[in-house]
């Protein structure tokens, strides 16, 4: 028996269903291929159409968009009943391959009466979109809000035309869409987005207190979703960054105590902690920032916890406590600033308990390799010397004056008073009144 050519054709047809179904895409083409290779001389404009659709399909789904264009564009020659199809497909593909004024301009011949009418709008605006063109995305999406006939598109619509305004820093409206997806779209796939973009819009508004509302709406609509974790963390962080200490206080502490084996723990900690350091509340902030150093070491904020731990034993003058941590910074850190700042915290502190060979060490090290600013650099050319006064070094005086020479700022005028107060010591009072007026002149705006 041998197999005649239409049901050679109707087997290579039947095949590339059964592939294409599968989503074997690759078969799927090569079968639909020999379909028309096989009916090219007795068409069926039916089934020809038919199988070129499936055979651009299959070249959009293996992503070979420039073979999906010519060939959805063929379904377009032969004027199959299913235009508007090939009209959409051919469109997304040539935006697909860059080709974007090509591509809005294809998919404007979809038809206003055609199912796939929105679908084709939608992408008009989703091409000026990606292409960071928010202004022109935006009549588009406006379109399918306003004719209401897609309830797909429209909260989509909605999301996207919140993102373009928020980008025109036009925040009022952003916050407006965003408002309208969650109170009219509550089950949308674009809610965890909205509450989210909404938080940002509000918060540059300078209205994140109407958050709250929003997200207890939300968690009874919807009380398992995730995202509700991460909403409750970036409303506290918020007002962290609005600097409304006493709100991010209360709504850090509120998240921990409801989210506390959360993966924004250490974040959340941190914030907290310098909230509190804010505010004055050292004793909290302490303890804050040694739950990060002690919970959480891998974390990204234990480096930040270790210097804002040791700052805080500065300023209480608990300078011993201060070294313990900028030591241990000097362990962990992992660029030069972080560096140059322990040793700028260790050579002080150590300056306060008289470790002047301590002092020193420090000293020259910011000198030789961890000058990250001028002041820096001036701050430890004065500690150098001041050391080297308390340890009546030979070259106190020398170290003074180098100080001064070079130092514009409030280094160089303690350098040059303490060198006047050095002459005066060894009653060399007429220089040492000189140095004084010259400092007066040169550092008019600081005092001792």
């Amino acid at each position: 028996f041998r197999a005649t050519p239409d049901i050679t054709a109707k087997n290579y047809y039947g095949l590339g269903y059964a592939y294409f179904n599968k989503q074997e895409y690759g078969k799927a083409m090569l079968n639909f291929k020999n379909y028309l290779e096989e009916t090219k001389r007795t068409l069926n404009k039916e089934f020809t159409c038919d199988a070129y659709v499936r055979l651009a399909d299959c070249f959009y789904a293996l992503k070979k968009y420039d073979d999906a264009q010519l060939t959805y564009q063929k379904v377009i020659e032969l004027q199959c009943g299913n235009l508007d199809y090939a009209y959409l497909q051919r469109g997304i593909n040539q935006a697909l391959n860059n080709k974007e004024e090509d591509a809005k301009r294809t998919l404007s011949n979809v038809k206003t009466d055609s199912k796939l009418y929105y679908d084709a709008v939608y992408n008009i605006g989703l091409i000026d979109f990606e292409n960071t063109k928010y202004a022109a995305s935006i009549p588009a999406f406006s379109k399918i809000i306003n004719d209401r006939n897609s309830d797909i598109y429209i909260p989509l619509s909605l999301q996207k035309r919140a993102v373009a305004y928020n980008n025109l820093k036009q925040y009022q409206k952003s916050a407006d869409d965003y408002q309208t997806v969650l109170s009219e779209f509550p089950k949308s796939k674009v809610t965890s987005n909205a509450l989210v973009g909404l938080q940002d819009a509000l918060s540059r508004l300078g209205k994140s207190e109407l958050m709250d509302s929003v997200i207890q709406n939300y968690k009874a609509i919807n009380p398992k979703d995730a995202q509700i974790e991460k909403l409750e963390f970036e409303k506290a962080k918020a007002w962290y960054f609005d600097q409304n200490y006493p709100l991010a206080i209360k709504n850090f502490e509120k998240f921990l105590v409801e989210y506390s084996k959360s993966g924004f723990s250490a974040d959340a900690k941190y914030y907290l902690g310098d909230a509190y350091w804010k505010t004055k509340n050292y004793n909290s902030a302490k303890e804050t920032f040694d739950e990060v150093i002690q919970e959480h070491p891998k974390s990204t904020f234990y480096n930040r916890s270790l210097q804002k731990m040791a700052e805080i034993s500065f300023e209480d003058k608990e300078y011993s406590d201060a070294i313990i941590n900028y030591n241990l910074l000097t362990q962990v850190s992992t660029n030069q600033k972080e560096l140059s700042n322990a040793w700028n915290g260790l050579m002080i502190s150590h300056f306060e308990v008289k470790n002047y060979d301590s002092t020193s060490l420090f000293a020259k090290l910011i000198l030789e390799k961890g000058k990250i600013s001028i002041i820096m650099g001036n701050r430890a050319a004065l500690y150098l010397a001041k050391s080297a006064l308390e340890q009546d070094a030979k070259n106190a005086q020398d170290l003074l004056i180098n100080c001064f020479n070079t130092a514009q700022d409030i280094s160089g005028a303690e350098a040059m008073y303490l060198y006047a107060k050095e002459l005066s010591e060894e009653k060399n009072y007429k220089l040492s009144l000189e140095v004084l007026f010259d400092m007066a002149n040169r550092f008019v705006s600081y005092e001792k």
